[in-house]
């Protein structure tokens, strides 16, 4: 996603070449933006499956492990 972003900003500025500094801290800002957003995302949907997929086991008095869900 970094790498598109970065891509898509190098096209730009090449295309349409900013005639004022601004224009350019502007276009930066947008790339740093979509992919900062981009990054938050995909971290909370990671952590989320990574949390969900460790659950907890108990084993009992007899020996057999009981697969607790969600504790």
């Amino acid at each position: 996603m970094g790498l598109i972003n970065v891509v898509e900003y190098a096209v730009t500025a090449i295309l349409r070449p900013a005639q004022h500094p601004d224009i350019d801290k502007v276009r930066r800002a947008k790339v740093i933006s979509k992919y900062l957003g981009f990054i938050n995302c995909l971290y909370m949907t990671l952590v989320r499956y990574t949390v969900a997929a460790f659950v907890c086991n108990q084993i009992n008095s007899d020996g057999l492990k009981v697969r607790l869900i969600g504790v």
